[in-house]
């Protein structure tokens, strides 16, 4: 099992963006992008609380999942698939 955040996916039901949640947040863009596609292995802990009132989430664990490593490895693919062409 493998721990990830779901703030790409909560931002997209909420139809946030990367540049709204920066500046919403005073995150770089850049810092958003890395936690969005989980590129970061760790996030501080006030820039998620920002994220988390952005977002309407009053409780922070609510950012994470648990994946089995099968399904990130595979999602991984896709993602890199779709960017592709």
């Amino acid at each position: 099992m493998k721990l990830r955040n779901r703030v790409g996916k909560l931002m997209d039901e909420k139809n946030i963006t990367q540049v709204y949640m920066a500046s919403q947040t005073g995150i770089k863009q850049g810092k958003i992008s890395e936690i969005v596609n989980n590129k970061r292995g760790m996030i501080n802990i006030d820039h998620m609380q920002r994220i988390s009132s952005v977002l309407g989430i009053k409780d922070t664990s609510r950012l994470f999942e648990f994946v089995n490593e099968d399904d990130v490895i595979n999602t991984d693919r896709r993602r890199s698939f779709e960017h592709v062409g």
